[in-house]
C-alpha cells in the first residue's frame, strides 16, 4: 500500500504515516517493514531478510557447537579413558551437569545424550531402573572382601582373600574377588624386592642450572638439543641406549648403545652429535633430565665452546 501510494503520487518516499493511520498500525513498525522491503529489493544498502535468517542460523549452529564442545571436554575428564562408560555413569554425569550453561543456554539432558551418542531413553531408563542383582551382590561382597583384607593387615591378595571367604562359607568366584579388589583399590603385598631397571636421581648432587625452563621451542637448527636414556630388550639381553635430538627438526643427531648405563654412555652420544655438527654450535643449549647419567654426574663441567650444557 505504501508503494502504491508513492506510485500514484510519483514520489519516492512518504506515505508511511497515511497508510499506518488507515490500517491502525504503528507508523514506526510500518516504516521498518518498508525499509526492509527496500533493502530486499536492493533499493537501499543493508542486510536482507535472507541474510538475516542465514546469520541467525549460523549463530545458532555456533552456540550448539560451543555447547557440544564444552560437554565433550567435561565428559573426557569425567569418564575413564579407553572404556565406554556404563549407563549408570552416564546418568550420573547428566544429572550433575544438566544445569550447566554455555553462552547462557542450559545444557539439558537430551543435548548431552546427543553429544555423547547415547539414546535419551537409555538415560531415563537408567534413572528409573532398580539396581540389578549383580550390583546388589557386589555391594554385599565388597564389604566382606574389605573386611578380610583389613583383618589381615592389608597383605592378602585376591587369591588368599578368595580362600578365606570360601572357608567362611561365602560362595564367590575368584575372578569376582579380583574385580572387586581392583574396583576398591585393594592389593596384596608382593614378596621380594622390586626390580630396578635404572639408577634414580640423587637430589643432593649439584647440577647445572636449567637453561630451558620448560620452553621447548627452537627457531633454528642447533639451538636446542634434548637428550635422554632408555633400555631396549633384544635377543642378546637388555641394551641401554642414549640419544640426542635436535628439537628444531626432531632429528637424532647423536646416539650410543652399550650394556651399561653409566655417564660415558650419555657423554659419548653428546660427543657424537658435536662431532657431526661441530661447525654450527654457536648458541647451542643441550638439555637433559635429572638422572645421574643424563645429568653427567661428575662431568657437569663438560661444555663446548659457544654452547651451553644443562641437566635438569
Amino acid at each position: 500500500m505504501v508503494q502504491e501510494w508513492r506510485r500514484e503520487r510519483h514520489q519516492t518516499s512518504g506515505g508511511v504515516t497515511e497508510v499506518a493511520r488507515r490500517l491502525g498500525v504503528n507508523k514506526e513498525t510500518l516504516r521498518n517493514w518498508v525499509n526492509q522491503h527496500d533493502i530486499d529489493d536492493a533499493a537501499r544498502p543493508g542486510t536482507t531478510t535472507q541474510d538475516r535468517q542465514r546469520i541467525a542460523e549460523l549463530e545458532r549452529e555456533v552456540r550448539e557447537l560451543r555447547r557440544a564442545n564444552d560437554i565433550l571436554k567435561t565428559a573426557s575428564a569425567f569418564f575413564r579413558a579407553g572404556a565406554r562408560p556404563a549407563p549408570a555413569e552416564v546418568a550420573a554425569f547428566i544429572d550433575g551437569h544438566a544445569d550447566r550453561q554455555t553462552d547462557g543456554r542450559r545444557w539439558g539432558a537430551e543435548p548431552i545424550c546427543t553429544t555423547l551418542q547415547v539414546a535419551p531413553s537409555t538415560y531415563y531408563a537408567a534413572r528409573t531402573r532398580p539396581r540389578s542383582a549383580r550390583a546388589l551382590r557386589d555391594a554385599e561382597l565388597a564389604g566382606d572382601v574389605r573386611r578380610v583384607w583389613e583383618d589381615n593387615r592389608g597383605v592378602y591378595g585376591a587369591r588368599k582373600v578368595h580362600r578365606q571367604l570360601r572357608r567362611e562359607g561365602c560362595q564367590v568366584a575368584r575372578c569376582t574377588v579380583e574385580r572387586l579388589m581392583r574396583r576398591e583399590g585393594l592389593a596384596g603385598v608382593v614378596r621380594g624386592r622390586p626390580r630396578r631397571t635404572t639408577v634414580g636421581a640423587d637430589d643432593h648432587v649439584v647440577r647445572p642450572a636449567d637453561l630451558v625452563d620448560r620452553d621447548f621451542t627452537a627457531a633454528a637448527p642447533n639451538t636446542l638439543w634434548v637428550a635422554d636414556l632408555t633400555y631396549v630388550a633384544t635377543w642378546a639381553g637388555i641394551v641401554d641406549v642414549a640419544f640426542v635430538i635436535d628439537f628444531y627438526s626432531r632429528m637424532i643427531v647423536g646416539w650410543r648403545a652399550a650394556t651399561h648405563m653409566r655417564t660415558d654412555l650419555a657423554l659419548d652420544a653428546l660427543e657424537m652429535a658435536m662431532w657431526q655438527r661441530a661447525e654450527r654450535l654457536d648458541g647451542l643449549v643441550h638439555h637433559s633430565d635429572r638422572g645421574s647419567q643424563g645429568g653427567f654426574k661428575g662431568f657437569s663441567q663438560h661444555q663446548v665452546v659457544g654452547a651451553s650444557v644443562d641437566a635438569h
